[in-house]
Protein backbone atom coordinates (compact mmCIF):
# COMPACT_ATOMS: atom_id res chain seq x y z
CA UNK A 1 0.00 0.00 0.00
CA UNK A 2 0.81 3.15 -0.72
CA UNK A 3 2.18 5.94 1.76
CA UNK A 4 -0.96 8.64 2.96
CA UNK A 5 -0.44 11.95 1.59
CA UNK A 6 -2.95 15.04 2.81
CA UNK A 7 -3.83 18.28 1.80
CA UNK A 8 -6.01 20.24 4.72
CA UNK A 9 -8.48 22.62 4.72
CA UNK A 10 -8.91 25.28 7.59
CA UNK A 11 -12.88 25.71 8.41
CA UNK A 12 -13.39 27.76 11.97
CA UNK A 13 -16.73 28.06 13.59
CA UNK A 14 -18.89 27.92 16.14
CA UNK A 15 -22.49 25.71 16.47
CA UNK A 16 -25.40 28.40 17.13
CA UNK A 17 -28.58 28.36 15.65
CA UNK A 18 -27.76 31.82 13.15
CA UNK A 19 -25.47 33.48 12.23
CA UNK A 20 -25.82 37.24 13.74
CA UNK A 21 -25.85 40.33 11.97
CA UNK A 22 -23.20 43.17 12.31
CA UNK A 23 -25.48 46.03 11.87
CA UNK A 24 -25.61 46.67 15.72
CA UNK A 25 -23.05 49.40 17.54
CA UNK A 26 -21.88 46.72 19.95
CA UNK A 27 -18.82 45.76 20.00
CA UNK A 28 -17.31 44.46 16.73
CA UNK A 29 -13.61 45.54 16.62
CA UNK A 30 -10.92 45.59 19.64
CA UNK A 31 -7.30 45.31 19.55
CA UNK A 32 -6.71 42.33 22.66
CA UNK A 33 -6.12 43.63 26.12
CA UNK A 34 -4.15 40.37 26.41
CA UNK A 35 -1.45 38.30 24.28
CA UNK A 36 -1.24 34.56 23.96
CA UNK A 37 1.69 35.22 25.22
CA UNK A 38 4.14 32.43 23.32
CA UNK A 39 5.61 35.19 20.95
CA UNK A 40 4.46 34.53 17.01
CA UNK A 41 2.94 31.04 18.02
CA UNK A 42 -0.39 32.26 17.79
CA UNK A 43 -1.64 28.42 17.19
CA UNK A 44 -1.88 29.25 13.83
CA UNK A 45 -5.29 31.06 12.41
CA UNK A 46 -7.57 29.02 14.67
CA UNK A 47 -5.92 29.39 17.50
CA UNK A 48 -5.97 33.46 17.05
CA UNK A 49 -9.97 33.75 16.70
CA UNK A 50 -9.96 31.32 19.45
CA UNK A 51 -8.38 34.21 21.60
CA UNK A 52 -10.60 36.76 20.34
CA UNK A 53 -13.45 34.88 20.68
CA UNK A 54 -12.78 34.50 24.48
CA UNK A 55 -11.99 37.80 25.41
CA UNK A 56 -14.97 39.17 23.19
CA UNK A 57 -17.05 36.77 25.61
CA UNK A 58 -15.66 37.98 28.62
CA UNK A 59 -16.18 41.39 27.39
CA UNK A 60 -20.08 40.36 27.27
CA UNK A 61 -20.01 40.07 23.13
CA UNK A 62 -20.51 36.43 22.94
CA UNK A 63 -23.16 35.47 19.85
CA UNK A 64 -20.76 37.02 17.26
CA UNK A 65 -17.99 35.02 14.68
CA UNK A 66 -14.86 36.68 15.80
CA UNK A 67 -11.81 36.68 13.61
CA UNK A 68 -8.30 37.46 14.01
CA UNK A 69 -6.85 40.59 11.05
CA UNK A 70 -4.00 38.14 9.98
CA UNK A 71 -2.93 36.75 6.74
CA UNK A 72 -0.75 33.93 6.26
CA UNK A 73 2.22 33.11 3.41
CA UNK A 74 2.06 31.26 0.70
CA UNK A 75 5.67 29.12 1.54
CA UNK A 76 7.45 26.22 -0.74
CA UNK A 77 6.35 23.41 2.08
CA UNK A 78 2.70 23.73 -0.16
CA UNK A 79 0.86 26.36 1.95
CA UNK A 80 -1.57 28.56 0.51
CA UNK A 81 -1.91 32.45 1.84
CA UNK A 82 -4.84 33.75 3.54
CA UNK A 83 -5.52 37.39 3.17
CA UNK A 84 -6.51 39.19 6.43
CA UNK A 85 -8.85 41.15 4.48
CA UNK A 86 -11.11 37.97 3.59
CA UNK A 87 -11.70 37.20 7.01
CA UNK A 88 -13.24 39.18 8.61
CA UNK A 89 -16.70 39.59 6.77
CA UNK A 90 -18.42 43.02 5.31
CA UNK A 91 -18.61 45.31 8.25
CA UNK A 92 -19.34 47.74 9.89
CA UNK A 93 -17.44 47.34 12.76
CA UNK A 94 -17.75 49.82 16.50
CA UNK A 95 -15.22 49.64 18.93
CA UNK A 96 -16.23 49.23 22.76
CA UNK A 97 -17.45 52.93 22.94
CA UNK A 98 -19.71 52.32 19.77
CA UNK A 99 -17.87 54.29 17.56
CA UNK A 100 -17.85 53.15 14.11
CA UNK A 101 -14.34 52.46 13.35
CA UNK A 102 -15.18 51.80 9.57
CA UNK A 103 -17.60 50.83 7.55
CA UNK A 104 -16.58 48.37 4.56
CA UNK A 105 -13.66 46.27 4.18
CA UNK A 106 -13.05 49.32 1.37
CA UNK A 107 -12.91 52.03 4.28
CA UNK A 108 -10.95 49.88 6.58
CA UNK A 109 -8.00 49.95 3.91
CA UNK A 110 -8.36 53.61 2.86
CA UNK A 111 -7.64 56.73 4.41
CA UNK A 112 -11.25 57.42 5.77
CA UNK A 113 -11.15 54.91 8.58
CA UNK A 114 -11.45 55.54 11.90
CA UNK A 115 -8.57 53.44 13.20
CA UNK A 116 -5.99 55.50 15.27
CA UNK A 117 -4.86 56.02 19.23
CA UNK A 118 -8.29 57.57 20.17
CA UNK A 119 -10.90 54.24 18.83
CA UNK A 120 -8.54 51.91 18.47
CA UNK A 121 -9.45 50.03 22.03
CA UNK A 122 -9.53 47.33 23.65
CA UNK A 123 -12.07 44.85 24.35
CA UNK A 124 -12.81 46.55 27.55
CA UNK A 125 -12.64 50.05 26.17
CA UNK A 126 -9.03 50.89 27.34
CA UNK A 127 -5.99 52.29 25.48
CA UNK A 128 -2.56 50.33 24.45
CA UNK A 129 0.43 51.97 25.62
CA UNK A 130 1.69 53.81 22.40
CA UNK A 131 5.07 55.75 23.46
CA UNK A 132 7.95 55.15 26.43
CA UNK A 133 9.66 52.22 27.82
CA UNK A 134 5.96 50.51 27.78
CA UNK A 135 4.63 51.18 24.21
CA UNK A 136 3.11 48.06 22.70
CA UNK A 137 1.81 49.62 19.54
CA UNK A 138 2.96 47.40 17.40
CA UNK A 139 0.22 44.79 16.46
CA UNK A 140 0.35 41.90 14.67
CA UNK A 141 -1.24 41.49 10.80
CA UNK A 142 1.46 39.66 8.69
CA UNK A 143 -0.29 42.23 5.94
CA UNK A 144 0.27 44.72 3.34
CA UNK A 145 -1.48 47.62 3.85
CA UNK A 146 -4.71 46.46 1.40
CA UNK A 147 -5.44 43.34 3.71
CA UNK A 148 -3.31 41.07 1.17
CA UNK A 149 -0.35 38.61 2.55
CA UNK A 150 2.75 40.57 3.08
CA UNK A 151 4.72 40.25 -0.26
CA UNK A 152 8.06 41.47 0.18
CA UNK A 153 9.53 37.76 0.68
CA UNK A 154 11.17 36.67 3.72
CA UNK A 155 8.98 34.76 6.58
CA UNK A 156 6.70 38.25 8.05
CA UNK A 157 4.16 35.63 9.91
CA UNK A 158 6.28 34.13 12.21
CA UNK A 159 5.98 30.81 9.75
CA UNK A 160 2.09 31.47 9.54
CA UNK A 161 1.36 32.00 13.34
CA UNK A 162 3.08 28.70 14.70
CA UNK A 163 6.85 29.80 15.98
CA UNK A 164 8.18 31.14 18.90
CA UNK A 165 11.64 31.36 18.25
CA UNK A 166 14.07 35.19 18.21
CA UNK A 167 14.62 34.45 14.08
CA UNK A 168 12.12 35.43 11.60
CA UNK A 169 9.47 38.52 12.11
CA UNK A 170 6.01 39.34 11.98
CA UNK A 171 4.94 42.58 9.82
CA UNK A 172 3.15 44.68 12.15
CA UNK A 173 1.06 47.76 12.33
CA UNK A 174 0.67 50.99 14.23
CA UNK A 175 -2.17 51.30 16.34
CA UNK A 176 -1.61 54.79 16.60
CA UNK A 177 -0.72 55.98 13.17
CA UNK A 178 2.92 56.80 14.29
CA UNK A 179 6.14 55.85 15.14
CA UNK A 180 9.35 54.73 12.96
CA UNK A 181 9.26 51.87 10.22
CA UNK A 182 8.67 52.24 6.66
CA UNK A 183 5.56 53.09 6.83
CA UNK A 184 4.68 54.58 10.49
CA UNK A 185 1.47 56.16 9.66
CA UNK A 186 0.41 52.52 8.65
CA UNK A 187 -2.27 50.58 11.15
CA UNK A 188 -1.43 47.29 9.21
CA UNK A 189 1.34 47.22 7.53
CA UNK A 190 4.65 49.64 9.12
CA UNK A 191 7.62 47.61 9.30
CA UNK A 192 8.50 44.03 10.31
CA UNK A 193 9.45 42.96 14.16
CA UNK A 194 12.61 41.90 15.07
CA UNK A 195 12.04 38.34 16.22
CA UNK A 196 9.17 36.04 16.66
CA UNK A 197 9.62 35.63 20.59
CA UNK A 198 7.95 37.54 23.55
CA UNK A 199 11.45 39.27 24.22
CA UNK A 200 12.45 40.12 20.26
CA UNK A 201 8.49 41.47 20.51
CA UNK A 202 9.21 43.75 23.29
CA UNK A 203 12.10 45.34 22.03
CA UNK A 204 10.56 46.77 18.70
CA UNK A 205 7.96 47.34 20.81
CA UNK A 206 5.43 44.69 20.32
CA UNK A 207 2.88 43.03 23.05
CA UNK A 208 1.38 40.49 20.91
CA UNK A 209 -1.44 42.27 20.20
CA UNK A 210 -4.37 41.25 17.68
CA UNK A 211 -6.74 43.42 15.74
CA UNK A 212 -10.23 41.18 16.36
CA UNK A 213 -13.29 41.63 14.11
CA UNK A 214 -17.02 40.29 14.40
CA UNK A 215 -18.10 38.60 11.01
CA UNK A 216 -21.40 38.38 9.63
CA UNK A 217 -20.73 35.74 7.89
CA UNK A 218 -18.94 32.03 8.31
CA UNK A 219 -15.32 31.19 7.70
CA UNK A 220 -14.48 30.95 3.98
CA UNK A 221 -12.82 27.73 3.58
CA UNK A 222 -9.31 28.35 2.81
CA UNK A 223 -6.88 25.34 1.64
CA UNK A 224 -4.15 25.74 3.28
CA UNK A 225 -2.36 22.38 1.78
CA UNK A 226 -1.89 20.83 -1.70
CA UNK A 227 -0.43 17.65 -3.21
CA UNK A 228 0.29 16.82 -6.88
CA UNK A 229 -2.82 14.26 -7.38
CA UNK A 230 -5.54 17.60 -5.62
CA UNK A 231 -6.12 20.02 -7.63
CA UNK A 232 -7.00 23.26 -5.43
CA UNK A 233 -9.81 22.71 -2.98
CA UNK A 234 -12.55 24.63 -3.07
CA UNK A 235 -16.08 25.85 -1.40
CA UNK A 236 -18.75 24.02 -3.53
CA UNK A 237 -21.80 23.99 -1.59
CA UNK A 238 -23.24 25.97 1.43
CA UNK A 239 -24.10 26.25 4.90
CA UNK A 240 -27.03 25.30 6.02
CA UNK A 241 -28.69 26.00 9.15
CA UNK A 242 -30.28 23.41 11.06
CA UNK A 243 -31.73 23.01 14.99
CA UNK A 244 -29.16 22.77 17.64
CA UNK A 245 -29.84 19.05 17.98
CA UNK A 246 -28.63 18.66 14.78
CA UNK A 247 -25.62 21.08 14.46
CA UNK A 248 -24.55 23.23 11.56
CA UNK A 249 -24.32 21.05 8.08
CA UNK A 250 -20.79 21.78 5.68
CA UNK A 251 -19.98 20.60 2.39
CA UNK A 252 -16.12 20.17 2.00
CA UNK A 253 -15.82 20.10 -2.15
CA UNK A 254 -12.66 18.47 -3.26
CA UNK A 255 -11.52 17.66 -6.79
CA UNK A 256 -8.89 14.92 -7.85
CA UNK A 257 -6.78 15.21 -10.63
CA UNK A 258 -7.16 11.22 -11.06
CA UNK A 259 -8.69 8.25 -9.21
CA UNK A 260 -7.07 7.80 -5.77
CA UNK A 261 -7.79 5.93 -2.71
CA UNK A 262 -8.83 8.92 -0.19
CA UNK A 263 -10.33 9.43 3.01
CA UNK A 264 -11.50 12.65 4.55
CA UNK A 265 -11.43 13.19 7.71
CA UNK A 266 -12.48 15.99 10.59
CA UNK A 267 -9.52 16.54 12.96
CA UNK A 268 -9.36 18.99 16.09
CA UNK A 269 -6.04 21.68 16.10
CA UNK A 270 -4.76 19.14 18.80
CA UNK A 271 -4.84 16.38 15.20
CA UNK A 272 -7.09 14.10 16.99
CA UNK A 273 -9.32 12.89 14.57
CA UNK A 274 -13.23 13.68 14.95
CA UNK A 275 -14.76 11.40 12.51
CA UNK A 276 -14.67 10.29 9.02
CA UNK A 277 -16.53 11.40 6.36
CA UNK A 278 -15.31 9.47 3.55
CA UNK A 279 -12.91 6.83 2.52
CA UNK A 280 -12.26 4.50 -0.37
CA UNK A 281 -11.37 4.67 -3.74
CA UNK A 282 -12.85 7.45 -5.88
CA UNK A 283 -12.79 8.27 -9.01
CA UNK A 284 -11.11 11.20 -10.44
CA UNK A 285 -13.60 14.71 -10.44
CA UNK A 286 -15.22 16.91 -8.15
CA UNK A 287 -16.47 15.17 -4.83
CA UNK A 288 -18.22 16.70 -1.70
CA UNK A 289 -18.44 15.41 1.92
CA UNK A 290 -20.86 16.30 3.86
CA UNK A 291 -20.61 16.85 8.28
CA UNK A 292 -23.32 17.78 10.78
CA UNK A 293 -20.83 18.24 13.15
CA UNK A 294 -20.76 15.31 15.04
CA UNK A 295 -17.99 12.80 15.98
CA UNK A 296 -17.40 9.38 15.58
CA UNK A 297 -20.14 8.49 18.27
CA UNK A 298 -22.81 10.54 17.01
CA UNK A 299 -22.30 13.52 19.65
CA UNK A 300 -22.26 16.60 18.59
CA UNK A 301 -19.04 17.85 18.84
CA UNK A 302 -17.93 21.17 21.20
CA UNK A 303 -18.00 24.43 19.21
CA UNK A 304 -14.24 25.80 18.34
CA UNK A 305 -11.69 25.29 15.04
CA UNK A 306 -11.53 22.13 13.04
CA UNK A 307 -9.76 21.05 9.97
CA UNK A 308 -11.17 18.93 7.18
CA UNK A 309 -8.28 16.57 5.89
CA UNK A 310 -8.16 14.70 3.16
CA UNK A 311 -5.73 11.90 2.60
CA UNK A 312 -4.69 9.76 -0.56
CA UNK A 313 -2.44 7.95 -2.42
Amino acid sequence: MGTWRRAVIALGFSFIASWPQVQDSSLSFFITSKAIGKGGNLGGLAGADAHCADLAAKAGATRKGWRAYLSTQSNTGGMIGVNARDRIGAGPWFNAKKVMVASSVANLHSSKNNVGPRLSLTETGDTIPWSGAASRHDILTGSDSDGTAFSMGGDSTCGNWTKETDAGGAQVGHYNKAGGGDHPTSWNSAHLSYGCSNAKFVESNCGGYIYCFASDTPLPIHPVGRAPRVKESRRIGRYIVEDESVGIERVFGFELAEAADIEVQVVGVNGVNVATLASGKTTAGSHEARWNGRGGSGASVPAGAYLIQLRFR
